[in-house]
């Protein structure tokens, strides 16, 4: 009889073991993914000098395939909110005409995927540096993006500005009339 329970202990354990694993398997791999999108992000934010009005189209369209249709993006008290695709496109792709270069790192950033593997956030510092009529800006903010997987695909559904050191006034001041009318 005790090697009976035994053997059915073990196989409970081993099938624990491998429901385990398979689960954080399949976490790491929606980490990773969405790891992998912001970082791709990053790249087709950063702008360097010299760049054609065309590419900066292209960039700003490729950016907001990483959003849902009706994303909600908080770009905080000195700039309009965007809540749609499009806005989106506009006011990267003004952005990437104003600004001669802009570097963008990620200096932290936490994932968190909901258990039902259909939803996450990330919490995120970003430092941008940017090049304005030869004067260098830079900032950091504190971000939350919040994602949906829609058809296996992760897209952010949300962008929201958690603290912000504010540029310089000269930036903040050229990105407000530049940008907050389109």
């Amino acid at each position: 009889m005790p090697s009976r329970l035994s053997s059915r202990l073990g196989l409970a354990v081993l099938a624990a073991a491998v429901a385990l694993y398979g689960a954080l398997a399949w976490h790491h791999r929606d980490v990773s993914r969405i790891s992998r999108r912001l970082d791709r992000l990053r790249k087709l934010f950063n702008k360097e000098a010299g760049e054609s009005p065309l590419t900066a189209l292209r960039r700003a369209h490729e950016m907001a395939g990483a959003f849902t249709a009706s994303p909600e993006i908080r770009l905080g008290p000195y700039l309009p909110d965007l809540f749609s695709r499009q806005e989106l496109v506009v006011a990267v792709h003004r952005a990437r005409l104003l600004l001669e270069e802009i570097e963008v790192t990620i200096r932290d950033k936490l994932i968190t995927v909901s258990d039902d593997r259909q939803s996450a956030t990330t919490d995120l510092a970003a430092e941008g540096v940017y090049l304005y009529r030869g004067e260098q800006s830079r900032d950091i903010t504190e971000i939350r993006l919040t994602w949906v997987k829609e058809n296996g695909e992760w897209l952010i559904r949300s962008a929201v500005p958690l603290e912000t050191i504010q540029p310089p006034g000269k930036v903040r001041r050229m990105i407000q009339r530049g940008l907050a009318n389109p």
